[in-house]
């Protein structure tokens, strides 16, 4: 080799070397956790200060997995009867309160497969163990479809205020009863046993089963 070639040789992997690192290769992805899921984004580089992850809110019930597994690929199928299966079906998880908490958000694992994609969910009161009054309503729609389920959605009811020990269920319905709307509600990934309950169009029945995937966030 001949100087002149190993002195630019040289020079080059000088220049290399003094590189910081983040400009020799892509900056590594951090995925912190927010409690049962995860959120990916690209590491702080020069000129892009990093604020840190947002702190998470406080919990006030949960039946999610840890990611990849936060939902079980099995669900409860949610229909209207002008679905291809002609069946009316809503179905209700419900959950306990530890303490007095007000809602700050509800989370659930719902997609769609097949006519209108949209559905309700519905924070209700008990009712001698049955889903009774209505105390907040949503429509949600554009659900992803229902290939081993989907994120988390994000319900947007909050303001609810919740009594400690009192039970509460969470309703995931069609529209109307003759809605097309044929989507499932993922079980939890824990395949976590509780009171659910199901209604067929006329009235709910009740029972231990697995529950649909719920998280209820406290303000």
């Amino acid at each position: 080799m001949t100087p002149s070639i190993r002195t630019t040789l040289l020079c080059a992997l000088g220049a290399l070397l003094a590189l910081p690192t983040w400009a020799r290769s892509p900056p590594p992805l951090t995925t912190p956790w927010q409690d049962t899921w995860v959120s990916t984004r690209p590491a702080a580089v020069p000129d892009m200060p990093d604020a840190g992850p947002e702190a998470p809110a406080a919990v006030i019930f949960s039946n999610f997995g840890r990611p990849p597994d936060g939902f079980a690929p099995e669900g409860w199928t949610i229909m209207g009867r002008g679905s291809d299966l002609g069946l009316y079906q809503a179905f209700a998880t419900q959950f306990t309160p530890r303490s007095a908490a007000t809602v700050g958000d509800i989370l659930i694992g719902v997609g769609i497969i097949s006519g209108l994609n949209a559905v309700k969910v519905s924070l209700n009161a008990d009712d001698g163990g049955d889903p009774g009054t209505v105390l907040a309503e949503v429509r949600l729609n554009d659900l992803e479809d229902y290939l081993w389920c989907c994120k988390p959605r994000r319900t947007g009811i909050q303001g609810i205020a919740l009594t400690a020990g009192r039970p509460y269920w969470v309703v995931v319905r069609p529209l109307t009863l003759v809605s097309t709307t044929k989507a499932a509600w993922a079980w939890s990934g824990r395949y976590k046993l509780g009171r659910t309950a199901m209604n067929h169009g006329s009235y709910w029945a009740p029972e231990t089963n697995y529950q649909g995937s719920l998280k209820v966030l406290a303000q």
